[in-house]
């Protein structure tokens, strides 16, 4: 699942004098607040650079939290080699950004990669709310630009990387339209057992949910492997007539050669 899970504890890899002259050189580019229990913790992301373009101002380096009066660095990036930004949003546990509560004493603050020229990566440090110390680092390859609780975790969406664009013109039921190929965004659950594909919640939030008659139309339509959980039919083709304002969609295992004798279209 394009997962790699880095599994460092709270030691201390820098001294106080180390974080002290980081943060005296760094600049920050963003805060959020995060609830522990009866205490209020914050969390900041710095960054080398004192000026930013527009598209670079929320991400940084060095990411700090405030347990007390004296800042410590989160294990998560203690390599340097990329940036993060808070993965903002509306959440219970956290002011700015978001943060999930994922077991007793245990609650994921989630990040995002930078990963452009495609959408960021999801990363997440678990926190234990008792000791207020850094545990593990969730490092995915998962892109991500939404998430919502769960269940003893959260589910967020992503879709899996396309390669090229392909679009052209087509006939369906002897009208023409223009097509292409779409990202087709599923959603993942993480829980204290780990990642597995939400396929409820990726029907609930597929924004194409009026072509189908309920959820288990859904299912059979785009290839649900209830014992594999994954979608066999996820490559997705858009199909649109503009003048007579209709719009066809089409699942399929793989990129196909779409022809006018495609029957699998449907249409709204």
């Amino acid at each position: 699942m394009y997962i790699f899970l880095l599994l460092l504890t709270s030691l201390v890899f820098a001294t106080g004098w180390d974080i002290r002259s980081v943060r005296e050189s760094t600049y920050s580019r963003d805060n959020t607040y995060c609830q522990f229990g009866p205490q209020r913790i914050e969390f900041q992301i710095r960054s080398d650079a004192s000026h930013t373009d527009h598209n670079d101002k929320k991400y940084g380096t060095y990411i700090f939290f405030y347990p007390n009066e004296l800042p410590k660095l989160l294990p998560l990036n203690s390599d340097k080699m990329h940036s993060y930004r808070f993965f903002h949003g509306n959440s219970s546990l956290c002011s700015k950004s978001l943060g999930y509560s994922v077991g007793k004493d245990k609650i994921a603050v989630l990040f995002l990669k930078e990963n452009r020229p495609n959408m960021d990566k999801l990363s997440f440090q678990i926190m234990n709310t008792t000791t207020f110390e850094p545990e593990n680092i969730i490092d995915t390859e998962y892109m991500s630009d939404l998430t919502e609780i769960a269940y003893g975790g959260f589910v967020f969406r992503t879709h899996d990387q396309r390669n090229g664009l392909e679009m052209g013109k087509t006939k369906i039921k002897d009208l023409e339209y223009l097509f292409q190929d779409r990202d087709f965004p599923y959603w993942v659950k993480y829980s204290e057992k780990g990642f597995n594909i939400s396929a409820l919640s990726s029907f609930q939030n597929f924004p194409w949910k009026g072509y189908f008659k309920d959820v288990k139309d859904f299912f059979a339509y785009s290839g649900w492997d209830r014992k594999e959980k994954k979608f066999k039919n996820s490559t997705l083709y858009v199909a649109v007539n503009h003048a007579l304002k209709k719009e066809c969609i089409l699942l399929s295992p793989g990129k196909i050669k779409i022809t006018e004798a495609e029957t699998g279209w449907r249409c709204n």
